[in-house]
């Protein structure tokens, strides 16, 4: 069975030049390695990234409460790492150690333990996994809380290639549909400098109809030249754009405002304009009717 023989964490910074939690764990010789990120956008219910007393209190009880219970410590699946997690955290969304110190050493437990069996992550995870990489999902033009200034409102717009002859062509063809988009923008966007937002999608100051015709168009262009289809996706992030006391979604950057007959009905007419593949995160995740 996997033993822990070495167990390190450090505070480093992420992409957003925000503190994190970097976890380091060996097994034997196997050195598994993981820093959590953090999203800009948060649902109601989302694991806290760390306990009240902040990264400090995380790395404080990684280091005197979580440290020696991992050191020496053997274990034959990542249920049961995970499982010890939970129960040293002992409350019901890791409110106490936070989700990014939880998830750091879980993922780092992990790389550690196939590198040490010699199988792939995947294999440790799962012993019968499936026999086909998943479909990768492009995040192309990027607005809400993850870009700034001039910014659309809806946080991502995304594309997945759908009929890739594999995963590497399915990979280039996303680089390819990106830079498109890029040389669309600069056409159509006079506002348009080539920036990115945090996670790397463009920045553009068009309305949210003229991002997905931009976006529809360059797919177009891929098409004619690899012959891979995409699909196009949201992510609303409504939350960002919910106003609690007046209960009513606000797009800043077009000046509109809308309740939630009108976001549904919004999101609805994009779904049929565009041929959308799927939306993420439409309504507030407490806007029940």
């Amino acid at each position: 069975m996997p033993k822990i023989s070495s167990f390190n964490s450090r505070i480093i910074v992420n992409s957003r030049g925000e503190k994190t939690i970097e976890s380091e764990i060996k097994i034997n010789e196997s050195k598994g390695r993981y820093s959590s990120p953090s999203g800009a956008s948060k649902g109601t219910f989302e694991a806290p990234s760390f306990p009240n007393g902040g990264i400090n209190q995380s790395k404080k009880l990684l280091d005197n409460e979580i440290k020696p219970k991992l050191l020496n410590l053997d274990f034959s699946s990542q249920s049961e790492i995970d499982t010890l997690l939970r129960t040293i955290d002992g409350s019901n969304n890791y409110s106490r150690i936070g989700g990014s110190a939880s998830l750091s050493i879980s993922i780092a437990v992990a790389e550690a333990a196939a590198k040490n069996q010699g199988i792939p992550l995947y294999n440790w995870i799962l012993k019968n996994p499936p026999t086909h990489m998943p479909l990768p999902l492009g995040n192309i033009i990027g607005g809400g809380s993850h870009s700034l200034g001039q910014a659309c409102d809806i946080q991502e717009f995304l594309a997945v290639p759908l009929n890739p002859p594999s995963f590497k062509d399915a990979v280039f063809a996303l680089i390819s549909l990106h830079r498109e988009v890029g040389e669309i923008l600069i056409n159509t966007d006079e506002f348009f400098l080539g920036g990115r937002n945090d996670e790397g999608a463009w920045c553009s100051s068009l309305h949210e109809d003229d991002i997905l015709t931009a976006l529809s168009e360059a797919i177009n262009n891929i098409k004619k030249q690899t012959g891979i289809k995409f699909g196009i996706g949201l992510d609303i992030a409504a939350g960002t754009l919910w106003n609690q006391n007046t209960r009513i979604y606000s797009y800043k950057r077009t000046n509109m405002t809308r309740n939630r007959d009108d976001q549904i009905e919004y999101i609805l007419n994009l779904i049929k304009k565009y041929d959308l593949l799927y939306v993420e995160d439409p309504l507030h995740d407490q806007d029940f009717p």
